[in-house]
C-alpha cells in the first residue's frame, strides 16, 4: 500500500521513529541501524512496509535502505518470524551479518545475538540462502555499506536521491578504501 515516507522527524527512540506530514505524525518501528542512521530533528525519507497485525490496526515499519527493507520481508516469509522477530534480528545483527550468517551457512552468528535462538537461527538460514543467492544479496565490501549508509545520511540532510548517490560516488573515487562512513560523509558534504 505504501512505499515510502518523507517528513519532519519529530521523535526518534531507538526502534521507533514519528515522521510529521501536514500536520499528522505517522509512527513506524524501524530497526537500530535505521534509527541511528537517522537525525534528530528534520527532513527524512524512509523506505516503508505496511503491515495489518491481527485485523485490527496498520502498523508502518520504516527503513533507511531499500537493502534493509528487502531482508525485512524476506525474514516474514520465515516460518515463525513475525515482524517483531525480523526488526529484531536487523537491530542485534545488521544487514551484512545476516547476509554472511545466511550466504555461508552460519547460524551462530545470528545465535550470538541476544533474543535469537538456536531453532529460528537454523530456520533463517536455512530458508533464506537459496533466496538471497537468487537475488544477489550476498554479504558485501566493507565500502559498500558505507555508500548506502552515506547516501542515507546525505538523504536525510536534504539532498534529494540523485544528488547523495552522485555525491558519495565522486567521494569514494577520491578517498582511501578503508575510509570511515564519517569521512566520506564530510567528504561527500564538501563535494555534493
Amino acid at each position: 500500500m505504501f512505499d515510502r515516507i518523507c517528513g519532519e522527524i519529530v521523535l526518534k527512540e531507538p526502534n521507533r521513529v514519528v515522521i510529521d506530514i501536514g500536520g499528522v505524525g505517522y509512527e513506524l518501528f524501524v530497526p537500530t541501524s535505521t534509527s541511528n542512521a537517522l537525525p534528530e530533528r528534520g527532513k527524512v525519507f524512509l523506505f516503508i512496509h505496511d503491515a495489518i497485525l491481527n485485523n485490527e490496526k496498520l502498523t508502518l515499519y520504516g527503513f533507511a535502505t531499500e537493502r534493509e527493507r528487502v531482508l525485512f520481508r524476506l525474514l516474514l516469509e520465515v516460518s515463525g518470524v513475525g515482524t517483531q522477530t525480523a526488526i529484531l534480528v536487523l537491530s542485534r545483527v545488521g544487514v551484512e551479518r545476516l547476509l554472511d550468517a545466511v550466504s555461508n551457512d552460519k547460524p551462530q552468528i545470528l545465535q550470538a545475538a541476544k533474543g535469537i535462538g538456536k531453532k529460528i537461527s537454523e530456520r533463517i538460514v536455512l530458508e533464506l540462502s537459496e533466496r538471497v543467492k537468487k537475488l544477489g544479496l550476498a554479504a558485501t565490501t566493507a565500502v559498500q555499506p558505507s555508500f548506502e549508509d552515506a547516501v542515507s545520511a546525505l538523504i536525510s540532510l536534504g539532498y534529494s536521491r540523485a544528488q547523495a548517490s552522485s555525491a558519495v560516488e565522486h567521494t569514494l573515487k577520491t578517498l582511501h578504501k578503508e575510509a570511515t562512513l564519517e569521512e566520506i560523509i564530510k567528504e561527500s558534504l564538501k563535494s555534493g
